[in-house]
């Protein structure tokens, strides 16, 4: 519930551009550079509302809150760009579709 808005206003824009730019790519460098982008723009995200609300870097037990932030937010740009990365897999995206059927055969 409180994750939600920050993956709609930031992770997901964070994603189209990280799909915007490395659409030239192809193979493993897509992916190296894809999950580059998705790790850059997580380390933006604690860095720039500190520089614009004026705190600084590990300033006392607002410092600890901010590298759980930091830490937080690296964990889920891996876990966001991992999730990406499988959903444009091939072969997930058939297995995906064989047991979406087996469920709609499982209808009464």
């Amino acid at each position: 519930m409180y994750l939600l808005p920050i993956i709609f206003v930031y992770g997901i824009p964070s994603s189209v551009l990280s799909d915007y730019a490395t659409k030239s790519f192809k193979g493993t460098k897509r992916i190296v550079a894809s999950f580059l982008l998705h790790l850059f723009l997580a380390t933006l995200f604690v860095p720039i509302p500190m520089w614009i609300s004026g705190s600084t870097w590990f300033s006392g037990i607002t410092g600890l809150l901010d590298v759980f932030f930091f830490i937080s937010a690296l964990v889920t740009a891996i876990l966001f760009w991992s999730t990406d990365e499988l959903i444009k897999n091939k072969t997930c995206q058939m297995k995906r579709r064989k047991y979406l059927e087996w469920v709609g055969d499982l209808r009464i």
